[in-house]
This record gives C-alpha cells, structure tokens and sequence, in this order.
C-alpha cells in the first residue's frame, strides 16, 4: 500500500513538472508570435 502511495506521488510530480514545461513552452511560442508579429508590421509599412 505504501508503495502504491508512492508511486502515485511520483507521477503527481512527475505531471506537475510536464504542466510546468508545458506552460514555459506556451509562453515561449507566444512571444515568438508577437515578435514574428512585430517584425511582419515592419515590414508592411517600410516604403519602397
């Protein structure tokens, strides 16, 4: 039994830490975005 509480908190960490990734890597392409955002409005409104 207390094996089993074991290894079910290590998998509750083990998720808490994936979620964490998760979220760092949502934020990372959501910056991404706004530069890529940024830099195309640049681009548009440079004149030839």
């Amino acid at each position: 039994m207390g094996q089993d509480l074991a290894q079910l908190q290590d998998g509750e960490q083990q998720l808490d830490q994936e979620k964490a990734a998760i979220a760092n890597n949502k934020t990372q392409l959501a910056d991404e975005f706004l530069i890529k955002a940024r830099l195309q409005t640049i681009t548009y409104d440079e004149t030839d």
